[in-house]
């Protein structure tokens, strides 16, 4: 943007809805009946993105954990696309007023998945993750894997602490990371860091305070 229009540029977050409330303290199901490992994703998919839901799958499946799924995945176009585990769950489109409500009673971990493929690492460092505004108002820790490059790591390099991270397209360094997350302590502190960063930076009055006041600067202020 500066080399083609001689002025710098204001890097604006995506926000969260105006009635989103975030909770004060981390969720934790630890004491709860029946329970299972549980990491949850949300959000659409195109080709490349089911293989990183099927290597999660599998390190799962090795900590008798399992993976929920809701977007626009139906049953059909998971079996066809080889998310027919055992210890995968479908569970389609949530209204967004219910998901927050939703995963908080049902998740121990929230996936946030990034392609390795190389052809697309140009859209991977400009194309942040906008499920990061509502992950980060639910009070539970993120898991992100992706390349060093992505926008997603890269965040969470620059805010340390709010998120578990692997940068290697690595099965065995996935599964590690799982192994981290099954520590109630180490996921609270990792929700913790998550609600305090994503108030900061995904808030609707940041982001509405951040647009206007970049709209009444002058020119030579941009």
């Amino acid at each position: 943007y500066e080399r083609h229009y001689g002025v710098s540029g204001t890097v604006m977050y995506p926000c969260r809805s105006k009635d989103v409330a975030t909770p004060a303290e981390p969720v934790t199901r630890t004491g709860k009946r029946n329970f299972c490992f549980t990491v949850v994703y949300a959000g659409t998919l195109n080709t490349s993105g089911y293989f990183p839901l099927r290597t999660i799958a599998e390190c799962l499946e090795n900590l008798n954990g399992k993976l929920v799924i809701y977007g626009s995945l139906t049953k059909e176009e998971a079996i066809k696309k080889g998310l027919n585990r055992s210890n995968i769950c479908v569970n389609g489109f949530l209204p967004a007023e219910q998901f927050i409500e939703r995963i908080r009673q049902e998740a121990d971990v929230l996936f946030v998945p990034m392609h390795f493929d190389n052809k697309k690492k140009k859209q991977m460092q400009t194309s942040f993750p906008s499920k990061l505004t509502d992950y980060t108002a639910t009070g539970l820790p993120l898991l992100i894997y992706g390349p060093p490059c992505c926008s997603a790591v890269r965040w969470a390099q620059e805010n340390p602490g709010v998120a578990e991270v692997v940068a290697s397209e690595n099965s065995d360094e996935l599964g590690q990371a799982l192994e981290r997350l099954k520590v109630p302590q180490y996921r609270d502190r990792l929700a913790r860091v998550a609600i305090e960063r994503g108030n900061q930076l995904f808030a609707h009055t940041i982001a509405r305070e951040q647009f206007l006041t970049c709209l009444t600067r002058e020119p030579n202020q941009i």
